[in-house]
């Protein structure tokens, strides 16, 4: 009998360290990370002093940090055109 293997996409539940949250965000440097924790990021930290980040939470603070706060003027009128 041949078995099949399955392809099996296993949600990333947690975001561990910050070679993880490097890859997942762009952003590499631990004191942007360390500022971030600073200024409201959700985490956990392991007994060994990994910290773990939930992938949602860390794509949400990211939006909200890095969204546009206001469209300038040039801008909205390239858009109406």
């Amino acid at each position: 009998m041949s078995t099949r293997k399955r392809s099996r996409d296993i949600p990333v539940l947690f975001i561990r360290g910050s070679e993880e949250l490097g890859q997942a965000t762009g952003f590499t440097d631990k004191r942007i990370h360390a500022k971030w924790r600073d200024e409201g990021l959700p985490y956990s930290v392991m007994d060994n002093g990994t910290f773990l980040y939930d992938p949602k939470e860390v794509s949400a603070f990211i939006k909200k940090r890095y969204a546009p706060q206001e469209l300038s003027a040039k801008l909205t009128n390239r858009m109406r055109t």
